[in-house]
C-alpha cells in the first residue's frame, strides 16, 4: 500500500521522528547508567563529520536529555540526569547570504512602500481613535 506522504502531512504538524528512547538505542548503544556528557560530545561531533545539519543534531540532543529525567524522576534509577548540562550548539544565526536579482529589487521597493502606507493609514486611524477619546496620538 503506498501513501501519498504530501497530502497526509500538509494536514498535521511535523511529526517527531523517532522518541528518545528509540533515538538512544539506535545512536548511542549504552545503557542509560553510563551516558555521560562526554559519550554526548563523541556523539555529537560524529553525526556533525558524517554531514547532519547542526540543527537536527540539536533537535535529537534534546529528546535525549528527556530520557534520563525518567529514570530520575519517576522510576528513581539515577540520582541525577548525567546529561543535563550538555548545552546545544548554537545554530548558524547569520543563514545564507542572497543578493537580489535584477527584477527583485525593484518588487522590494514597491512592497516596502505599500507596506509604509499601510502602517501609515492605520497609525493615523489610531491617533483618531485615541482623539476622538481624549488621549495623546502616537507620533
Amino acid at each position: 500500500m503506498t501513501r501519498d506522504t504530501n497530502a497526509s502531512n500538509a494536514a498535521r504538524p511535523r511529526a517527531k521522528p523517532a522518541t528518545a528512547r528509540g533515538l538512544l538505542k539506535r545512536c548511542i548503544d549504552l545503557p542509560l547508567s553510563k551516558i555521560s556528557p562526554a559519550v554526548i560530545e563523541s556523539w555529537r561531533t560524529r553525526r556533525l563529520k558524517e554531514g547532519v545539519k547542526r540543527c537536527t543534531v540539536n533537535r535529537q540532543l534534546t529528546s535525549f536529555k528527556t530520557a534520563p529525567n525518567r529514570a530520575v524522576r519517576t522510576w528513581k534509577l539515577l540520582p541525577a540526569n548525567p546529561i543535563a548540562d550538555v548545552q546545544l550548539d548554537q545554530d548558524d544565526t547569520q543563514g545564507r547570504v542572497r543578493f537580489l536579482k535584477p527584477g527583485e529589487r525593484g518588487r522590494l521597493f514597491e512592497a516596502l512602500d505599500e507596506h509604509e502606507v499601510t502602517v501609515r493609514r492605520r497609525r493615523n486611524s489610531m491617533n483618531d481613535w485615541l482623539i476622538e477619546r481624549g488621549r495623546r496620538p502616537k507620533p
